[in-house]
Order: structure tokens, then C-alpha cells, then sequence
């Protein structure tokens, strides 16, 4: 027993295997559902649950996108953009993950809680 307790092997082992148990209930403890958080020109204009299932048109600076939530995933289906690359970011599902169309000024982004904690927290 104080051979493996003084491989480095072990203790690292160990330590990792804490950090993982920390982190699980970190994750697993936090407050509020993932919310479908929306910002035209860095104003949040909607919000929305992600478990909620629905299509939303978004007006942006200079054009529209059509926001899809089905699924627990969120996608931007539609956009009059020249180039497209926010209907090509594919679906968003885990908190932090954004879709982002420049030319119209849209941020789509999947968040916890409401948009009034985040409004909050943002002040």
C-alpha cells in the first residue's frame, strides 16, 4: 500500500478524480433551465426556454433571421445575410454556445437562467 501511495500515478489519479467530482456537482447544482438569450446590436430583445419549441423571426440591423428551437437545440434556419454563415453554425444546445450573423447584428446565444438574471449580473 505505500508503494501506490507514492507513485505519482496514483496521486494524480486521485487528484483528477476529485477535480471531475467537483465540477459534476458544480454543474449539476447550478440554478435555472438553459435560455435561448437573443441580442440585436448588443440589446437583449427576447428570450426564450430552450425546451420551449418554436420558430421566431428575429429583426436585425439589416435584414431578418429565422430562429428555430426544437429539440433542446436552437438554429438559425433563415437569414436574408449575403453570406450565410449564422444558417451554417449548424444547432446550439449547451450553455455558452452563440450563433452570431455580423451583418445583421444578431447574437443568438444559450445561457442559464433567465434573461433578467443576466441583465442583472451584465449591470
Amino acid at each position: 500500500m505505500k508503494k501506490l501511495i507514492k507513485n505519482p500515478n496514483f496521486i494524480m489519479i486521485i487528484v483528477l478524480a476529485v477535480i471531475g467530482a467537483v465540477m459534476l456537482c458544480a454543474s449539476l447544482l447550478r440554478p435555472g433551465a438553459d435560455t435561448v438569450t437573443v441580442k440585436v446590436d448588443g440589446k437583449i430583445v427576447a428570450s426564450y426556454q430552450l425546451s420551449d419549441n418554436g420558430t421566431y423571426i428575429i429583426e436585425g440591423v439589416s435584414g431578418t433571421n429565422t430562429l428555430v428551437i426544437e429539440d433542446g437545440q436552437a438554429y438559425i434556419s433563415e437569414a436574408t445575410c449575403p453570406d450565410g454563415l449564422c444558417v451554417k453554425t449548424g444547432h446550439i444546445h449547451a450553455t455558452g454556445q452563440s450563433i452570431i450573423c455580423l451583418p445583421n447584428r444578431v447574437v443568438v446565444e444559450i445561457t442559464r437562467g433567465s434573461a433578467s438574471d443576466i441583465d442583472a449580473l451584465s449591470r
